[in-house]
């Protein structure tokens, strides 16, 4: 920054702080970077929106990847945590078919089906834990994308 010797050079380069602070996620610095981009030119259009983007960015209400692996104890719901709704039904479904399979050769003395029925049952039911855990993570990771979006979309630098 000392590099730049006037205005419109330094206020370009708060721009460009504010937009790289943000691709790092420390939306404190961004925040600091649009301000002191406000006090040299008060009223920016551009500068007002920015900075209420990145203030959001303090707000973001993230997912728990534990906690969603914990949701999905009960199948399907880990998913429905993380909003994915069509997924939680479809592992509910899925799950509970193969729950219902292995009960049904079981209690007919069909062992190697139920056995079969079963691994496929406890291979579903433990891709469904991961994939929750995993939603939760692309959840938190696409809010900030979206922020860091828009802030690059309104800063024209």
């Amino acid at each position: 920054m000392k590099s730049c010797t006037d205005t419109f050079c330094y206020t370009k380069t708060l721009l460009l702080n504010g937009v790289l602070y943000a691709n790092k996620y420390d939306w404190e610095n961004s925040i600091k970077s649009y301000e002191s981009f406000n006090e040299i030119q008060p009223n920016q259009n551009i500068t007002t929106i920015n900075l209420g983007i990145a203030k959001s960015a303090l707000k973001l209400k993230s997912k728990k990847s534990g906690l969603a692996a914990v949701f999905s104890l009960i199948p399907g719901v880990g998913y429905a945590y993380t909003g994915h709704k069509q997924t939680a039904i479809s592992s509910f479904i899925v799950n509970g078919l193969l729950a219902f399979a292995t009960y049904s050769n079981i209690r007919n003395g069909n062992y190697g089906m139920a056995a079969l029925t079963g691994v496929f049952n406890l291979s579903f039911y433990i891709s469904n834990i991961y994939g929750a855990a995993n939603s939760a993570k692309r959840y938190n990771s696409q809010q900030k994308k979206s922020i860091i979006d828009k802030l690059e979309y309104n800063t024209n630098l």
